[in-house]
């Protein structure tokens, strides 16, 4: 399976996350084949990262989305869509856990096949952080326990290594 195709085309049908292979065949996005495309990529590290907002409108937030897309495919990184979960504003008046379109970058260059530094990506990450106004970005580097991390670079949470994520 080409890394690329996997990460990047993916459908949705009846709740059920399709990702298209090579012939073209659909196949089911099952625990076994995350579990592997996972740990394909765990030991390299990656970030979660959003562009949305919950004072955003939806406009905003699509548009934001597309932009920061076009920014991680500009840069030659793998990534993947998904829907995230994260508490704004935490410890706040306007604490409020929200839904929101996110996509878990992979530190692989689908453009030359190979694998960066990791601080290449962890910069990346803060500037994103900072330039989409996040509280924080997941960030999982290789060998250390996934944080969330402000746009500064100061950790807000260290998690453990079997946390769900």
């Amino acid at each position: 399976m080409n890394l690329k195709k996997i990460l990047n085309t993916t459908e949705k049908d009846n709740n059920t996350l399709l990702f298209r292979g090579k012939s073209g065949k659909l196949y089911k996005l099952t625990d076994t084949n995350l579990y592997r495309l996972f740990t394909l990529h765990a030991d390299k590290g990656y970030i979660i990262i959003s562009a949305c907002r919950e004072e955003n409108d939806a406009k905003t937030d699509n548009d934001n989305t597309y932009q920061l897309r076009r920014s991680i495919t500009a840069n030659g990184y793998s990534y993947k869509r998904v829907l995230g979960r994260y508490v704004e504003n935490v410890g706040t008046d306007n604490e409020k856990e929200v839904e929101e379109t996110s996509f878990v970058v992979y530190n692989y260059n689908y453009k030359t096949g190979t694998t960066p530094d990791f601080d290449e990506l962890y910069n990346l990450a803060l500037k994103w952080c900072a330039e989409y106004n996040q509280d924080s970005v997941l960030v999982v580097a290789p060998n250390e326990n996934p944080k969330f991390v402000k746009a500064d670079g100061t950790v807000l949470t260290e998690l453990s290594k079997d946390a769900s994520i």
